[in-house]
């Protein structure tokens, strides 16, 4: 069914390129690769934009590409950024939510060996990685930076080479320190797994469409590679979680269908951790990124066209 927004939390022109989204008790934080300042920080109760922070580049205390923004449960107003770029978990705490609160910064290593696409945070202030991650689509990062645990196999034709299939099944991992789960959204299969923080499957939500990733197997300079065409689908494009549901951005399309929408969201399915659906809303435009606040009664969208706008959702 279509979803209607609440309002838009975002003026028309503030944000420019946005790529993450984090919705925490009091704010709600994009990080915006193209603004003048890395971080845009919001109000949830207000509305509006309290302040910028941070700078794009390489220097150790400035964010060089970004990746996973992912809550801090263990501690009021503090989250973690993934700097892509510096291969580096960035912990950031923001004081009250004002303009002139301070800003508090402390970062872990990550090891430089593993391109990781997303990560989650582990009751015990450790990491869980999806990545180019050789056999595995899950590993446990302790503190240190080291990869100490692989978590999950691996799915997909078992001869086929292990960087085809990493890419082929990449997933995005959202996680619960209450609810004790872990869950893994496919981006080119429409697979929204559900396992236990050490790795034990609990459930698969029902699929919209059952579809595996479709590609080939081409020369790249030092492996292969998955190679893709027009009919590649996309399934789950970004994943978020309170401590009662899930709620996973949907696309559905091949890049035939989508005409250069196809990476985008379309659909909201809402899940809960057992793995039943709740419900499946039609977006009013396509999506890049979601975030889940904290209650579970809201989730805040990033639209990238036809200007970027964070759009604010209610969830029954």
């Amino acid at each position: 069914m279509p979803i209607a927004p609440l309002r838009s939390l975002s003026a028309p022109g503030e944000l420019v390129k946005p790529q993450r989204i984090l919705a925490t008790s009091e704010v709600v934080i994009v990080a915006d690769e193209a603004s003048t300042q890395a971080l845009l920080i919001y109000s949830r109760s207000r509305g509006a934009l309290l302040r910028r922070a941070g700078v794009v580049g390489s220097a150790t205390t400035e964010i060089l590409a970004f990746g996973s923004l992912v809550l801090d449960e263990a501690s009021t107003n503090s989250f973690w950024l993934h700097d892509v770029g510096q291969m580096r978990m960035v912990r950031t705490t923001l004081g009250a939510a004002t303009a002139t609160a301070p800003i508090r910064t402390t970062t872990w290593p990550l090891p430089a060996t593993l391109p990781i696409f997303s990560l989650a945070v582990t009751p015990q202030q450790e990491f869980l990685a999806t990545g180019l991650l050789a056999n595995t689509r899950l590993v446990r990062i302790d503190s240190s930076g080291r990869a100490v645990q692989a978590l999950i196999d691996l799915p997909g034709v078992r001869d086929d080479p292990t960087t085809v299939r990493q890419e082929a099944y990449r997933s995005t991992v959202t996680s619960s320190n209450r609810a004790q789960k872990l869950a893994l959204a496919t981006r080119h299969a429409d697979r929204l797994e559900i396992f236990t923080l050490g790795g034990q499957p609990v459930a698969v939500a029902p699929r919209p469409a059952n579809f595996e990733p479709t590609y080939t197997i081409a020369r790249g300079r030092n492996s292969p590679v998955m190679a893709t065409g027009p009919e590649l689908r996309f399934g789950y494009i970004d994943v978020s979680s309170s401590p009662d549901r899930i709620v996973a951005l949907y696309s559905g399309l091949t890049r035939r269908e989508g005409k250069g929408a196809a990476a985008l969201g379309h659909e909201l399915h809402v899940t809960d951790w057992n793995g039943k659906t709740l419900r499946r809303f039609r977006l009013p435009r396509p999506a890049l990124a979601l975030s889940v606040a904290p209650t579970g009664s809201e989730v805040y969208v990033l639209h990238p066209a036809p200007s970027a706008a964070i759009a604010v959702y209610r969830l029954p």
